[in-house]
Formats: structure tokens, C-alpha cells, sequence
């Protein structure tokens, strides 16, 4: 027994020796697979964060680009000026409404003409812009436009409410046909100069697209576009909620208005509020635009500077 116990004792060192390599082996091969896991996922985190850097390089980068392309002077001004215009469009919208049923009296089907007609006029005019244009400053012309309509575009409405105050009749009677025809050439003549002025902003904002490449070397049109397109009609939507406070300030929402009241001194009202911003806001929008500092001279400049005209 004494010498079977000796042989089983040293038959296990020999067995724990077997075993061994194959233990070194998966333990070193559980941990070369730890090793790659964590280089691994270091690897991931080195790459995400040159990715981020890149990333906030390039942000910053045309963040300096933009700020440069829209610190230009020319484009600031015109960029605010259309901001108080998008106001009034929004303050406005609606408006013709209100005046057709219960300042002028108008059914639907008796002024649903005018809008052809309007459309017409805005077609004809804008094919005549290019022989307007033609050797003027087109600034000149835009804020020359503008004036007239400021005092052309609320005249009939304003006739309407001095009427109770000179007592005398300063527009032809509700329903009439002189009243019909007065308000069609009005609203046809408003439209016109409405668009040919801004046929003619448009021609000179896009002058700024040269005059910002001569200063920093780039073409941002679509910025330039983008940021005014965007900004203008969230301004636009702001004068939209102004022209519900409006309505309600009126008491166009008041349920015991009665029909006497509406046409009467509610839409006096509602008239009086929208004479005065109509007034007030192109004002404000025609003195930005006479900062606007690029003229033909200017421009041809840029032009040729930046290799856009052929040199004999």
C-alpha cells in the first residue's frame, strides 16, 4: 500500500503538469482577447474624438465665413429693411377682407375681378422694369417707388375716415360704380408699384453677391438668399399673430357686435390701426434702404475686379 500511495503521489505532480500549458494557454488567450477589446475601444474613442474635433474646426470655421459674408453694410440694410416689410405683410394679411365687407360693402362676386386685373398689371409692369432701369440708379428709383406707394397705397381708406370730419363726401357712395372703378385702378396701381420697387431690390441684392466675393474671396448667394428668405418669413408669421391682436383689439370677436357696429366704428377701428402702421413701417423700411452703398459705379468695379468682364 505504502509503495501504491507513492506511486499515486508522484503520478499527480506529473498529471498538474499536463494541465498546466493548456491553462497558461487559455488564460493568455482570454487576455490578449481583453487586451484587443480594450484597444479596440480606444481606437473607437481616439477616432470619435478627431471626428469631433474635425467637426467643431469646420463649424467654427463657417461660422467665421458667415459672420464675415453677412457683416457686409449693404446687405444689413436691406436684410432690416425687408425684415419691417415682412412685418407689414403680415400685419396686412387679411386685411382687404375686412375692407371689402364692411368698409367698402362689397359682396364676393362684385370685386372678384380685381385680383385678375392686379395680376395683369403686376405682368406688364415687370416687363417694362428693364427700360426703367435702363442708366438710373436703381436704388433711386426703388426708394422714389416706395414713397409713392406709402402715401398712394392707404389714400382711399383715408379719404373714407376724414369723411365724418370735414362732412363732406371725399370718395364716391358705397356701391357705386365710380367707387368700383376708383378702387380697381387703386388696387392695380398699388400692386404695380409694389412689385416694380422690389423687381429692382431684388436686381440689388444681388449686387451684393459680387461686392461680399470682392472682400472675402467668396460667392455665398445661397447664404446670403437662405438667411434672408428664413428670417423674413418668421418675421412675416410674428406680424400675422399682431394682425389677430388687431382683429380682436377692433372687436371684430365681440359677440354682441352688431352689423351697425362692424360697419361703423369697429372697422373704423381696425382702418385707423392699419393706416398708421402703413404708414409708419415703409417709412422706416424706404430710409434703410437710402443706406444702401453700392451704386453702377461701384458695382462695375467689382465686376471687372473679380475677372467678370473680358478686357479688350
Amino acid at each position: 500500500t505504502r509503495e501504491e500511495k507513492a506511486e499515486g503521489s508522484d503520478a499527480q505532480p506529473e498529471t498538474k503538469q499536463e494541465q498546466k500549458p493548456e491553462e497558461k494557454k487559455e488564460e493568455l488567450e482570454t487576455y490578449s482577447k481583453d487586451v484587443q477589446r480594450r484597444i479596440a475601444k480606444l481606437t473607437k474613442k481616439w477616432r470619435e474624438a478627431e471626428r469631433q474635433k474635425d467637426e467643431a474646426l469646420a463649424f467654427a470655421k463657417n461660422q467665421k465665413e458667415a459672420k464675415e459674408t453677412l457683416s457686409n453694410k449693404a446687405w444689413i440694410v436691406l436684410f432690416l429693411s425687408g425684415c419691417i416689410y415682412s412685418l407689414l405683410v403680415g400685419v396686412d394679411t387679411g386685411a382687404v377682407t375686412y375692407y371689402s365687407a364692411y368698409l367698402w360693402q362689397w359682396q364676393p362676386n362684385e370685386i372678384s375681378v380685381y385680383s385678375l386685373w392686379q395680376a395683369a398689371s403686376v405682368i406688364c409692369i415687370a416687363l417694362f422694369a428693364p427700360m426703367i432701369a435702363y442708366g438710373r440708379s436703381k436704388k433711386n428709383i426703388a426708394v422714389g417707388i416706395f414713397l409713392c406707394t406709402i402715401f398712394i397705397g392707404p389714400l382711399p381708406i383715408v379719404l373714407r375716415l376724414l369723411e365724418p370730419y370735414v362732412g363732406i363726401s371725399l370718395i364716391p357712395a358705397n356701391g357705386s360704380d365710380a367707387l368700383w372703378w376708383i378702387l380697381l385702378f387703386h388696387g392695380c396701381l398699388a400692386v404695380t408699384l409694389g412689385s416694380l420697387g422690389f423687381v429692382f431690390i431684388g436686381s440689388m441684392a444681388m449686387e451684393i453677391v459680387e461686392d461680399v466675393e470682392k472682400t472675402t474671396g467668396r460667392r455665398e448667394e445661397g447664404l446670403l438668399g437662405t438667411v434672408n428668405a428664413f428670417i423674413h418669413k418668421l418675421v412675416g408669421a410674428g406680424g400675422v399673430l399682431i394682425a389677430g391682436l388687431i382683429v380682436s383689439w377692433a372687436g371684430f370677436d365681440d359677440p354682441n357686435a352688431t352689423e351697425e357696429m362692424l360697419n361703423g366704428e369697429i372697422i373704423n377701428r381696425f382702418a385707423f390701426v392699419h393706416v398708421v402702421l402703413g404708414f409708419c413701417l415703409p417709412i422706416f423700411s424706404t430710409l434703410l434702404v437710402l443706406m444702401f452703398d453700392i451704386d453702377r459705379k461701384v458695382h462695375l468695379e467689382n465686376v471687372n475686379d473679380l475677372g467678370y468682364v473680358e478686357k479688350e
